[in-house]
């Protein structure tokens, strides 16, 4: 057993509704199941998130109504493609769901994009040229950290002007909500994105991704933290996993498939995803997570029935923290 006890948090399925109910969404199996989370102590609550792309019930209209009947959760995006959005306006939204919520964002942001038609064409439809939206990511992170900190901000360049604005409220917590930025998907050390982790990031965050590379790349931006001046111990880990719970692992694996499948439209991520199988493979797992430097565990179920997917993961794991 590890030393450490991870901060374990469920992701709703925002996406899922869609999946299996397109044209009739039921949004109250979202509310039933957040507070299904909570009533069992976890540490948070997640959405993913995409406009156009792979359709879902939007994140922090979720996250505003989830915040209305829970107390306690952190509640998270895993993750936001805050590049997808205005940046000043985005900023109003998250400083008013951090104080409808009393202080409990946590943000997982990430750039998005990749191979297929949708993944590309969201960019455009929401106002972002492809080829620049790493720019207006970045970009967007720098402006929000000032809408939240600041009064009379301008600025001036070929994506934004600002004119002495200020955006109001400000944030619960101080200085704001914390930060994870996506990085190093399938372990791969991207110059560019560890970069922006050290730069901007109040902690890293990954998926498909073992625990080896995961240490080693954390170890990576933690070096170049420090390079820039900061304290590398300030920043957190977080990471992404996607299981399916079932004692014969062959079926596990082929609904945790078909179920993702379903979710993105095509396999990119060969056998990088799960575990799927039983409870003692995913404990194993996570504790393999953990002592590679895991802090917080942000929990996808790739299956169709959640309920019974988060009662098999709480008796089966979650008990044994």
């Amino acid at each position: 057993m590890t030393n450490h006890r991870p901060k374990i948090g469920i992701l709703l399925p925002t996406r899922g509704e869609l999946i299996y109910s397109p044209k009739e969404p039921n949004f109250q199996n979202i509310l039933d199941l957040a507070e299904t989370i909570e009533s069992h102590n976890y540490h948070s609550i997640w959405v993913g998130d995409s406009v156009s792309a792979k359709p879902r019930i939007e994140a922090l209209t979720t996250l505003a109504a989830v915040a209305t009947r829970t107390k306690n959760a952190k509640l998270g995006t895993a993750v936001l493609l805050s590049g997808l959005r205005n940046p000043v306006v985005l900023a109003h939204q998250i400083a008013t769901l951090d104080v409808i919520s009393k202080g409990r964002v946590f943000l997982g942001v990430g750039v998005g994009g990749g191979e297929s038609k949708n993944l590309i064409t969201e960019f455009p439809a929401c106002g972002v040229p492809y080829s620049r939206r790493v720019d207006y990511f970045e970009l967007g992170l720098e402006i929000m950290r000032k809408c939240w900190t600041e009064n009379n901000i301008s600025m001036s360049n070929d994506l934004i002007t600002l004119d002495e604005i200020t955006v109001e409220p400000k944030p619960v917590q101080k200085p704001h909500p914390p930060i994870h930025i996506a990085a190093a998907h399938f372990g791969i050390p991207i110059k560019r994105q560890l970069f922006r982790v050290a730069k901007y990031g109040d902690g890293f965050m990954s998926t498909l991704i073992t625990p080896e590379e995961y240490a080693s790349i954390f170890e990576a931006i933690s070096k170049l933290a420090g390079e820039m001046g900061r304290n590398p111990k300030s920043l957190g880990r977080s990471l992404y996993m996607s299981i399916n719970l079932n004692q014969d692992k062959q079926e596990a694996t082929q609904e945790g498939n078909d179920f993702l499948m379903k979710y993105y439209g095509y396999n990119f991520w060969a056998d990088r995803w799960g575990p799927f199988g039983s409870g003692s493979e995913v404990l194993k797992s996570i504790e393999k997570f953990t002592d590679a430097g895991v802090e917080v565990l942000v929990v996808r179920f790739a299956a169709k029935d959640q309920k019974r997917q988060l009662e098999l993961f709480t008796k089966e794991v979650y008990s044994s923290f």
